[in-house]
Formats: structure tokens, sequence, C-alpha cells
């Protein structure tokens, strides 16, 4: 999936208005911490959970600069694998969300201008309106793209702890029927710290541009 819908919650997690699932509930109001970090495993999961294809690297968020940065790794030496879930991105590097920009940043130095796609704002588990199934432990927030835009497809999962709502797993699948087949990003040493405000800084290589910001991933994100 890496069409502009999916590119809204690629990142870390990279939500919006769904009616997916039965015997759903309305979304938690909680906001995310302004500030936060977490270790990530990015992998591409079959329908019976196997995964395969992992990336590895670190979320960093920092609302009060209107920032996320999400650094990966592939999962050979030689380079990541190619297919239709992942990281938008050829190989290890970062992708820096700021001021309402998304720029996809390589490990050459490089710069490219992916999107008017901004961080997830705070709030978006209140503005995305989402449904939620629980299990032991856990909550799954679902988000029907098709229930926003009449016409779009996908459909992404958010599960956090029932307990102090750290994220545990997001990512998106073709349909919410998919699950627990898609991209999805597993979530480790969530803590909410801020990180040194140096790396959200947009380098010099990054020609600003004039790309305008997607009109069905404003709700949820900054722009």
């Amino acid at each position: 999936m890496r069409p502009n819908n999916t590119v809204c919650l690629s990142i870390g997690v990279l939500l919006f208005a769904g009616g997916c699932g039965s015997g759903a509930s309305n979304a938690s109001s909680d906001s995310w911490p302004s500030q936060w970090t977490a270790n990530i495993a990015w992998s591409t999961f079959d329908s019976a959970g196997a995964k395969t294809n992992t990336w590895t690297g670190k979320v960093s968020y920092d609302w009060t600069l209107r920032a996320m940065r999400t650094d990966v790794t592939p999962p050979t030496a030689a380079g990541a694998q190619q297919d239709t879930f992942g990281p938008p991105i050829s190989g290890s590097g970062s992708m820096l969300m700021r001021d309402g920009k998304l720029y996809t940043i390589p490990a050459n130095g490089e710069c490219d201008v992916a999107s008017g796609l901004g961080a997830p704002m705070p709030d978006w588990l209140t503005t995305s309106n989402g449904t939620a199934d629980s299990v032991p432990g856990t909550e799954r927030l679902l988000v029907d793209l098709e229930q926003l835009e009449p016409g779009s497809s996908g459909c992404f999962s958010y599960v956090r702890s029932k307990q102090d709502h750290s994220p545990r797993v997001f990512g998106g699948a073709p349909t919410c029927a998919s699950w627990p087949a898609g991209s999805f990003i597993e979530y480790s040493d969530f803590a909410q710290r801020p990180s040194t405000p140096d790396i959200f800084a947009v380098p010099p290589s990054c020609t600003p541009n004039n790309t305008p910001p997607s009109q069905l991933c404003q709700r949820c994100h900054d722009h």
C-alpha cells in the first residue's frame, strides 16, 4: 500500500473515521503525550500473523515542534526488499514530518518532499472518531478510509495497552477484514520524554516546494 491514502499513516504511525468491526464502541478521546520516543519493528504480516521483511528503527515525536521523525534500517545490509508494503523509502534513512510536510531523507543525505502531510496531531484519537475492538490487555482502534472519503480504500489499525495507553502496533491493510495481514509497526521501549531538537531540523538538501496538503489526512495531521 503505497498510494497517497497510505502515506497518511505510514509513519509511525502514522487515523480517521471508520465503522469497521463488529460490536465496536467509540474510540477513546485521550490525546497522545506531546513528546515521546519508541523503538520499532516494521514488518509485513500474512493472514496467519507471520511476519517477514522486518525493518527496525526508532520513532521520535515532539508536538511542541510540530514534528515526528522515523529512522529505519532495512532487513539486510544490501537494502530493503521491494514489495507493496513497508516504509516509503528505498533503504536506510529517515522520514521527517515537520511543519506540515513529509520529507524522505535517505542515508546518503538526499531529500525529497514526499507529501504535504505533517505530524499526527495529539488529539487524533478524538478527531478520527475511530471504532474500537477490545481483547484482554489491549484495545484496537480501526479506521476505514471508505468511511472518510467514498471511493478510498484501506483500513488502519492502532493497538494500544489498556492499562497505560502506550502504543503496541500500528499499520494498514487493504481492508479491515484483512487483519492480521498487512504492514504493521510494533512498538517497544515507549517513553514520554523529549528528544534533541536538532534531530527534527529539515536538512538543507530538502528543497521547499508547494506540495499541497492531503485532503484525506487533514483531520488528523498537521498541515
